[in-house]
C-alpha cells in the first residue's frame, strides 16, 4: 500500500497527454483520475476496510463527517441528479465525480493506515517535498522557454504539468508548509533564500493573485516569530520579496481582463441556485445549477460554460444542499480542533498553516484533483497522528474510571 501511496503523492500530478500541449483542455485531468483511481483499486485491501471500522468504532468525528459528506453527494446524485452519468464520472475537464470522491476518501483511509509508521509519516513528506521542488523547476523552466519564444512578460501564465496557472499555484502553495518543515534543517540560509526566490518566480510565471496571496500569509505565519523580533534577514526575505512579487502580478493583471468580477457573479447565482433547491442538484452539476438561475437578459451568460462555483463552500451547497454545507462546516471545525491540539503538543504549527491555505485557497479557486490530494492527505496525518489516539485512549481510561 505504501507503493501505491507513494506513487499518487509523488507522480499523480505530473501525468499528462500530448494532446494537452496542443490546446485540447478538456482531457486534461482525464489521465491523473484515471491513474489515481486505478492506483486507489488496486492499493485497496482488508487493512483499509478494517481502518474504517476502527476509525467508526472510535467515533472519529473527522472520519464519521467525512463519510456522511460523501454519502450526502451519493444520494442526491442518485434523488435528484439533473444529470447523472455527469455526477458519476464529472464534467468534463475536471472529472471529479461520484467515483473519484469515492477513491478520494479510500485513499484518505489507505493513507490513515500507512501513516501510524513514524517512517512512513517522514517518506511521505519528503516524497511531496520533492514534487513541490520539481514543480518549482518545471514552473520556472516553463516560463523561461515561452518568453525564450519571443511572449511578452504582461502575457506569460505558466501552467507547468497541471494544466492551469492557478491550479499550479495552489499546488505550489499547498506543499509549501509540509516542504518547510522537511527542509528547514536541511537547507542552509543560503539555500532557503534561493529556494524561496525560485518560489516567488514560479508564482509570478503563474501570475495567481490567490496563490501569492496565500504564499505571503502562509510564509509569515511560519516566520512569525522571526517577523516581530526582526531577529531574521532570511524571515524578511521571503514576506517582503512576497509583497513586491504580488504588487508586480496585480500591477501586470491590471493590463488584462480581470476574472475577480465574474466569480462575483458566479457566487450570487450559485447562493440563489442553493436557495431555490435547498436538497442540491447532485455532484458535478454545478453548470446545470448555475444555467437555471439566468433570467433572459443573462443571454450572453447561457453560450459558456461555468463548471464550477470558484468556491468550495458554495460548490458544496450546490452538489448537497444546506445539509451537505452543515456537514462540511462541522468537519472542518473538528479537523481544525484536532490539528491545533496536534501542533501545540508538537510545539509546530505547519499543520495549522497547511489547512489555512487550503481554506483561503478555496474561498475563491477551483482545485484540481492534485490538490484534492493534499487535502486528503491532510486529514490523514490528523487522525492517524498518536496525539490523536493518546487523547482517545485518556477518555476511554476516564469513563471506566469514573464508571
Amino acid at each position: 500500500m505504501m507503493l501505491f501511496i507513494s506513487s499518487i503523492l509523488g507522480l499523480g500530478s505530473f501525468i499528462i497527454i500530448p494532446s494537452t500541449w496542443f490546446g485540447i483542455r478538456d482531457y486534461i485531468e482525464l489521465p491523473k483520475v484515471f491513474f489515481f483511481t486505478c492506483l486507489v483499486i488496486c492499493g485497496l485491501n482488508t487493512a483499509t476496510l478494517s481502518s474504517l471500522v476502527d476509525l467508526l468504532r472510535k467515533r472519529n468525528m473527522i472520519i464519521i463527517l467525512l463519510c456522511t459528506h460523501l454519502l450526502i453527494q451519493i444520494f442526491a446524485s442518485l434523488l435528484w441528479s439533473v444529470d447523472f452519468e455527469q455526477s458519476l464520472w464529472g464534467q468534463p475537464y475536471r472529472y471529479q465525480g461520484i467515483f473519484t470522491q469515492i477513491a478520494l476518501v479510500s485513499f484518505c483511509l489507505g493513507c490513515y493506515v500507512v501513516l501510524h509508521n513514524r517512517d512512513n509519516r517522514s517518506r511521505l513528506i519528503h516524497i511531496i517535498t520533492a514534487s513541490h521542488l520539481l514543480h518549482i523547476v518545471i514552473l520556472v523552466l516553463n516560463a523561461a522557454w515561452v518568453l525564450g519564444s519571443g511572449l511578452q512578460i504582461l502575457n506569460l501564465r505558466v501552467s507547468g504539468s497541471l494544466g492551469n496557472p492557478n491550479l499550479a499555484a495552489a499546488y505550489l502553495v499547498l506543499t509549501y508548509p509540509l516542504a518547510h518543515q522537511s527542509l528547514m534543517h536541511r537547507f542552509s540560509r543560503g539555500n532557503k533564500i534561493i529556494w524561496h526566490l525560485l518560489i516567488l518566480i514560479a508564482l509570478i510565471a503563474t501570475q495567481s493573485r490567490i496563490g501569492l496571496i496565500t504564499f505571503i500569509i502562509c510564509s509569515a505565519l511560519i516566520n512569525r516569530h522571526a517577523l516581530i523580533n526582526r531577529s531574521s534577514f532570511y524571515a524578511r526575505f521571503i514576506t517582503y520579496g512576497a509583497l513586491l512579487s504580488l504588487i508586480l502580478t496585480v500591477a501586470i493583471s491590471l493590463t488584462r481582463y480581470s476574472s475577480f468580477d465574474n466569480r462575483v457573479m458566479i457566487w450570487n447565482k450559485a447562493i440563489s441556485a442553493i436557495y431555490a433547491r435547498p436538497q442540491g442538484y447532485g455532484t458535478e452539476n454545478f453548470h446545470q445549477a448555475f444555467q437555471s438561475q439566468l433570467s433572459e437578459s443573462d443571454f450572453d451568460l447561457k453560450k459558456i460554460r461555468v463548471d464550477k462555483a470558484h468556491n468550495e463552500l458554495l460548490e458544496i451547497g450546490t452538489t448537497g444542499g444546506f445539509l451537505n454545507i452543515g456537514v462540511w462546516i462541522l468537519l472542518q471545525y473538528f479537523l481544525i480542533s484536532r490539528i491545533r491540539l496536534i501542533d501545540r503538543a508538537t510545539e509546530k504549527n505547519h499543520l495549522t498553516i497547511y489547512w489555512i491555505g487550503y481554506v483561503l485557497l478555496a474561498a475563491v479557486s477551483v482545485f484540481s484533483l492534485s490538490s484534492y490530494v493534499l487535502m486528503y492527505f491532510m486529514i490523514a496525518l490528523v487522525i492517524s497522528d498518536p496525539i490523536i489516539d493518546e487523547i482517545h485512549d485518556k477518555k476511554i481510561h476516564k469513563n471506566h474510571t469514573e464508571g
